[in-house]
This record gives structure tokens, C-alpha cells and sequence, in this order.
């Protein structure tokens, strides 16, 4: 069996647990769960076919995009429960993440991340949103996007020194969250 089929067929396999589980506990969210499917492995085979060179080429409107959307959110957001997180219908900390994750991919790709003026710029890059979502505030949303780019930068050949030097100057700051955070945050 070829590993293509074998990680359908586990997919396979989640997606109808995931689906009985849905028919069981909640009837009425079993449509809705199953159109979004569809529509979302028709996005996955359209992105599939797509060509990559297309999407890296506009990566830096995704980004302008991406930071619109957060602004925009600041300021005419609906607020929920204390935080400012819609914009209408979007939720825009999760609607931002795939077009930073294609914007991310795209400075890694092309440029050298252990440069320290390309760290300093990509660390700057990746603040911004994650700071305009703590505003919301989303302290979760922010750390993922950070985590996110952490690990994109890891796995786009940072090198080992400086893991361990940003993991360090991490540790050292872990001090001052209960000044920068609230209670229920830490």
C-alpha cells in the first residue's frame, strides 16, 4: 500500500469519526460540518493543483492584507465577551493565519533566515500581526501565530546557535509575564 493511500485512507477514517461524532451529540451542526468538509477538500485540491510560484508572488499583499484585516477589526470589530475578535461573520486572528503561514514561507524561501538583519526584519514581520491580536485581546491566537513562525524559521534552517540563543532570551523574559499579562492568562 502506497503512503499516499494510507494517509487518505486515515483521513478517511478521522473525518467519519469526526462526522458520527457530530451526528451524535449535535443532529442539527451535522449538515453545516459536512458542507464545510466538502468545501474545505475542494480548497485542498484546488491549492493542490495550484501553482505555488503564483501564491509566493502576491505573499506580500496576503500580508498588507493580513494587517488591514487586524487594524480594521481594532476599530470596527464586534465586540464578544470582552474581546474585539469579528469583523462581521470572519473571525480575522484565524482568517490571517494561512495567508502569513504562504507570506512566512515566501521570506524564508527567500532569504537567508541566520543573517541577523533577515532574523531582525522576519522577527519584526511576524510581531506585528501577533501584537495587532493581543490587542484583541487573543493572547492564544498570538502565541500560535508566534509559535508558527518559531517553527517555520526553525525548519527553514535557523541555525542551531540561534535557537538556543532566542530560546534563552525567551526563558530570561518568562520573569516579567505576570507584569505584561493578567491573571487568568498566565
Amino acid at each position: 500500500m502506497s503512503k499516499k493511500l494510507k494517509i487518505a485512507i486515515s483521513a478517511a477514517l478521522i473525518l467519519s469519526f469526526s462526522l458520527t461524532t457530530i451526528w451524535s451529540t449535535a443532529p442539527k451542526l451535522f449538515f453545516n460540518q459536512l458542507v464545510f468538509l466538502v468545501l474545505g477538500i475542494f480548497v485542498i485540491f484546488l491549492f493542490y493543483r495550484f501553482d505555488l510560484g503564483v501564491l509566493f508572488s502576491i505573499s506580500p499583499i496576503f500580508y498588507l492584507a493580513s494587517i488591514i484585516l487586524l487594524v480594521l477589526t481594532l476599530f470596527l470589530g464586534e465586540p464578544v465577551r470582552g474581546a474585539t475578535r469579528w469583523l462581521g461573520p470572519i473571525q480575522t486572528s484565524e482568517a490571517v493565519k494561512p495567508l502569513l503561514i504562504i507570506f512566512y514561507a515566501n521570506f524564508l524561501a527567500n532569504h537567508d533566515i541566520n543573517k541577523l538583519k533577515n532574523l531582525l526584519i522576519y522577527g519584526i514581520l511576524a510581531f506585528i500581526p501577533a501584537v495587532l491580536i493581543k490587542i484583541q485581546p487573543d493572547l492564544g491566537s498570538s502565541v500560535i501565530l508566534l509559535s508558527l513562525a518559531g517553527f517555520m524559521a526553525i525548519w527553514g534552517g535557523l541555525n542551531k546557535k540561534l535557537i538556543i540563543l532566542l530560546t534563552v532570551s525567551f526563558l530570561v523574559l518568562i520573569p516579567i509575564a505576570p507584569k505584561i499579562l493578567r491573571g487568568y492568562q498566565l
